[in-house]
């Protein structure tokens, strides 16, 4: 008839681990795997609502 309210453990908070900054792009800080060659040599970002376009990759 009554209901037993039962309170969870709290849970350890996740750790963040800080990354390297290697493989993202130096403009807009996405990585590197969402940018997009152009056959013109320039290089644009594909994430969305991203706006970088980096110089030509010589």
């Amino acid at each position: 008839m009554g209901k037993v309210i039962q309170f969870r453990p709290p849970r350890p908070a996740p750790k963040l681990v800080p990354r390297a900054r290697s493989g993202e792009c130096p403009k807009c800080g996405h990585k590197k795997d969402v940018h997009v060659m152009h056959p013109n040599g320039v290089l644009t970002c594909a994430a969305r609502g991203c706006l970088c376009r980096t110089a030509p990759v010589r």
